[in-house]
């Protein structure tokens, strides 16, 4: 077990006594959980620390550093319940103690200062064929050429770019009987309203027609579809909050690593630069209930 920095104050074994009560479509300002007094309040922080010192736990931060990356705890918390404030912003949201110690012990899991700083990601990973389609069946018969395939056979072959020699069989191997038959959606804006396409497809997502599927499920198209639909919605959410937390936590932790490289005298604060301000980015459909 690590001991105690010399410098730390005492854990406080209670949080900040007092409740704040919101009445419906109204927010108490000011809004409490990330001021000054509520991080004092948790205790267990030091007053001083030599530069260079490996800070690999939540206690290893003074009360300067967690209201430094008091911005980054609000934004996390509303990346944590995105139903519950996605029509409110993160500066108006109330962080309770445990919320606190939630975030800075997500901070250090299997993290510690010594680490490189971090290049931001600048975007969500990639979508995968898998977040926006569900099995439905197999193939009953080998399958006819595609739409676009016949189109590009009937094109001109100089005109077209020659094909790696693996991808054509991978993608005729897909349509062969007893390969996996899928569901497909996908989603696009326009004029206020999302419209929602679906398409059976192959494993390497070459279209198909429903009339070559022997099905696994006994429930109809509209059923599918929903099923299909609600798979890709919760995985684009995944994809939206992995990215914003990971924005999160990068720009929190170097700031750490550069305050542990500082450090700190009694009495005064790192001197290093702030937090980089993360803007969150929002899934679409999210984005437009906020609007409305």
């Amino acid at each position: 077990m690590m001991e105690d920095h010399p410098g730390n104050v005492g854990h406080a074994n209670m949080a900040p006594s007092s409740t704040i009560k919101e009445e419906p479509d109204s927010r108490p300002l000011p809004v409490t959980g990330t001021r000054y007094e509520d991080f004092e309040s948790d205790g267990g922080y030091p007053t001083s620390r030599p530069g260079g010192y490996f800070m690999n736990r939540p206690t290893d931060l003074n009360v300067h550093e967690k209201f430094d990356v008091g911005n980054n705890l609000r934004k996390w918390v509303k990346t944590e319940h995105p139903e519950l404030y996605h029509k409110v912003r993160p500066e108006e949201i109330n962080i309770s103690a445990n919320q606190r110690a939630d975030f800075f012990c997500t901070l250090y899991k299997d993290w510690t200062s010594p680490a490189d700083l971090e290049e931001m990601p600048s975007s969500p990973r990639p979508k995968t064929k898998d977040d926006t389609r569900i099995h439905v069946g197999k193939w009953n018969q080998y399958l006819p050429p595609s739409d676009n395939k016949r189109r590009r056979d009937e094109g001109d072959d100089n005109k077209s770019p020659t094909p790696s020699p693996k991808k054509p069989k991978k993608r005729e191997e897909a349509r062969l009987r007893d390969k996996p038959a899928y569901l497909a959606v996908g989603s696009s804006a326009g004029k206020g309203v999302d419209k929602v396409t679906s398409d059976f497809k192959d494993g390497s997502g070459q279209m198909a027609t429903s009339q070559y599927i022997d099905w696994k499920s006994k429930d109809n198209i509209n059923q599918l579809k929903r099923r299909c639909l609600t798979k890709w919605e919760r995985n684009e959410r995944t994809r939206i909050r992995q990215f914003n937390q990971g924005r999160i936590l990068i720009s929190s932790r170097n700031y750490i690593i550069e305050a542990a490289a500082a450090g700190f005298v009694e009495g005064s604060r790192p001197s290093v630069s702030l937090p980089g301000v993360i803007e969150l980015v929002e899934h679409e459909r999210m984005r437009r209930s906020s609007r409305s």
